[in-house]
């Protein structure tokens, strides 16, 4: 700010007329009296240079112009200056607050010291692990927030060998032979009488 402030004051002595005050280059950003007063200037040297086009240095209208301007750039150079002193006073009274801390700090016992290094050290490690928690949070959201193409409903598991029974096989096959068996046992008592011993042939 105090650099501002000397370079503001060293272009209003040194900056010809024949220049534009610069509107807003070195403002102060929260200073609405010396924005408006640049603003003024900055108007009033845009008129002198257009009243120059159709009037001399020498006109009436222009001197008064320039008096004015010259009336303006003094308060100016007066309000810098002062802001520059008080600038300079609240830092010396920010210095003044800095060595009133630094000598109570000075006077505290170096275990204290410590005991507050680690605290501090806490502290930083406890915001640390939230904002950890924070983002394994967001994380996790995210992550349910994706919705996949596909789906498995069910783990796979295993039951063993389906194909081909084995057991099944050997016992339709059993069934199997009986059933032809007995088929063709009945067939032959039924369509096959022979003759098998003399007293059979005697008794037909």
């Amino acid at each position: 700010m105090v650099q501002s402030l000397d370079n503001l004051e060293d272009y209003v002595l040194n900056v010809g007329d024949e220049k534009f005050l610069p509107p807003s280059f070195y403002i102060l950003e929260d200073d609405i009296f010396l924005k408006n007063t640049l603003s003024e200037l900055y108007g009033m040297q845009m008129s002198r240079n257009g009243m120059l086009f159709d009037a001399k240095e020498s006109n009436m209208g222009v001197s008064q112009l320039d008096s004015t301007i010259s009336l303006y750039k003094g308060n100016l150079i007066v309000y810098v200056r002062n802001s520059r002193h008080a600038i300079q006073q609240k830092i010396a009274d920010v210095q003044a607050q800095m060595d009133d801390y630094e000598g109570m700090i000075r006077q505290v016992p170096i275990a204290q010291r410590d005991l507050l290094n680690i605290e501090r050290r806490l502290q930083v490690n406890e915001k640390l692990y939230l904002f950890l928690l924070e983002k394994r949070a967001n994380t996790v959201i995210a992550r349910a927030g994706i919705v996949p193409q596909t789906k498995v409903i069910e783990s796979a598991r295993s039951i063993g060998v389906v194909r081909p029974d084995k057991i099944k096989i050997l016992y339709a096959f059993m069934v199997g032979g009986i059933v032809l068996s007995l088929l063709v046992v009945f067939v032959r008592v039924m369509f096959y009488d022979r003759i098998e011993n003399a007293e059979q042939l005697k008794g037909s």
